[in-house]
């Protein structure tokens, strides 16, 4: 990590030095021969990459959120934060739509949000959940929501 943070330049914003070690250790399982590995190895290394595409996916959503809620989109020229977020990653309008609408479900410290962030579920999963908080009938209410 040190000899990551010695190639950032001084002042570089927290999210980008984190996703600049994310990177790093996406290089350094590159470079692995799975090959050579365990079948037990081998589920504990799919189980724990599933878990931290999740825990990114929470990472995602809250960039999203935020964005979202402080009109980011406005400034770069861009009528929404889907097609903000759909011209920056290069993704598809309809994906990052979804992407956005999941982010405004997700309420900070709510059950799915905090199983997303764990990497307790997919954001698949955090999707539907969501989905289906909003098709309950009037006057049906969950204790905690998404």
């Amino acid at each position: 990590m040190t000899a990551l943070l010695d190639l950032a330049p001084e002042g570089t914003p927290p999210p980008l030095l984190a996703a600049a070690e994310i990177h790093a250790a996406i290089d350094q399982l590159a470079g692995i021969d799975f090959e050579t590995q365990t079948s037990a190895v081998l589920a504990s290394a799919l189980i724990e990459l599933k878990r931290a595409e999740s825990r990114l996916a929470a990472c995602k959503h809250r960039i999203l959120r935020v964005a979202d809620t402080t009109r980011v989109a406005a400034a770069f020229g861009a009528t929404d934060t889907g097609s903000w977020a759909a011209l920056l990653t290069h993704t598809d309008g309809d994906v990052a739509a979804r992407e956005v609408k999941l982010a405004r479900a997700l309420e900070a410290g709510s059950p799915t949000c905090v199983a997303l962030e764990a990497g307790d579920i997919s954001a698949e999963h955090a999707r539907v959940i969501a989905t289906a908080a909003t098709q309950l009938p009037d006057g049906v209410a969950l204790k905690t929501h998404s």
